[in-house]
C-alpha cells in the first residue's frame, strides 16, 4: 500500500458509517454504471454522474477505489472519495482507496478532509432518484459465447484473434469468469490469454472470481502476472 504510513492516524478516527444509504449495489448493477461512468468525456462530468449514481448507495471501500480510479487525476478522485466515505459499509478498509491516488499530498489532503482539518465547501449536486425500474439484468449468453469464439478462431492469425475477441468483449459487456475462461481456451498461447484476461476484467460481473481465470494459464509466470494484476484492480 503507497500510503500505508496513514493507517494508524486514520483507524484511530474510524467510525461505523453507512447510515444514511439505501442499501448495497449489485456486483452487476455496479459495473454496468462503472461502464457508463468511464464513457464520459471528461472528469467533471464523471464526477457529477457518479454522485449522483453512487452516493446513495452504501459502497465497500473496493468499489470506492474502482470509481476514483476512472476519474483521470487526483482532485476528482479525492471530491469523490470524500463524498463516500459517510456511508461505507468497511471503513477499516477505507485505508486501500489511498492507492487510487497517484500522489502522496492527495492522500494526506484525503486523510485530512476525513479527519475534519479541512473545510469543505461542498458543490451542489441535485441527488439521483432511486432506480425504478431496477437495472435490467446484463448477461451475456451461452449462444453468445460460442459466435466469439468462432469469430475469434476464424481471425487465424495470433495478432488478429487477440484484437477480435477484444473487440467482442467490449460490445457484449457484462461475461461471467466462466465464461471468460472458456473464451481463453481459443488462444494456444499464454500471452495471449494474458491480453485477453486482462482486457476483459473490466467487463466481468464477478470480479470477486477472477482468481479461477488464473488455472488458464500454462506457465507459472503467466499465472503470477495475473494474479498480481486481480490484487492491483481489488
Amino acid at each position: 500500500m503507497r500510503y500505508l504510513f496513514l493507517f494508524p492516524f486514520f483507524l484511530f478516527t474510524l467510525k461505523i458509517n453507512a447510515q444514511n444509504c439505501i442499501g448495497p449495489i449489485g456486483p452487476r448493477a455496479f459495473q454496468m454504471e462503472l461502464q457508463q461512468l468511464r464513457s464520459n468525456p471528461n472528469d467533471v462530468a464523471r464526477l457529477r454522474m457518479a454522485m449522483q449514481v453512487f452516493l446513495p448507495y452504501c459502497l465497500n471501500s473496493g468499489q470506492v477505489f474502482q470509481v476514483c480510479r476512472a476519474f483521470g487525476s487526483d482532485p476528482f478522485r479525492v471530491d469523490f472519495a470524500y463524498a463516500a466515505y459517510p456511508n461505507v459499509i468497511d471503513p477499516t478498509n477505507f485505508y486501500d482507496v489511498y492507492d487510487a491516488l497517484d500522489l502522496k499530498s492527495s492522500a494526506f489532503r484525503l486523510h485530512d478532509m476525513i479527519l475534519g482539518e479541512l473545510v469543505i465547501v461542498p458543490v451542489p449536486i441535485e441527488p439521483a432518484p432511486v432506480p425504478n425500474p431496477p437495472v435490467p439484468l446484463c448477461e451475456v449468453s451461452s449462444a453468445d459465447v460460442e459466435e466469439i469464439k468462432s469469430l475469434v478462431r476464424a481471425a487465424s492469425f495470433k495478432d488478429s484473434m487477440e484484437k477480435q475477441a477484444k473487440m467482442m468483449v467490449k460490445s457484449k459487456h457484462c461475461f461471467r469468469v466462466d465464461q471468460i475462461i472458456d473464451l481463453l481456451s481459443v488462444f494456444s498461447y499464454d500471452d495471449s490469454k494474458l491480453l485477453v484476461a486482462k482486457f476483459a476484467y473490466d467487463y466481468c460481473v464477478d470480479t470477486q472470481n477472477y482468481y479461477r481465470v488464473v488455472n488458464s494459464f500454462s506457465f507459472k509466470s503467466y499465472q503470477d502476472d495475473l494474479t498480481r494484476f486481480i490484487g492491483e484492480r481489488n
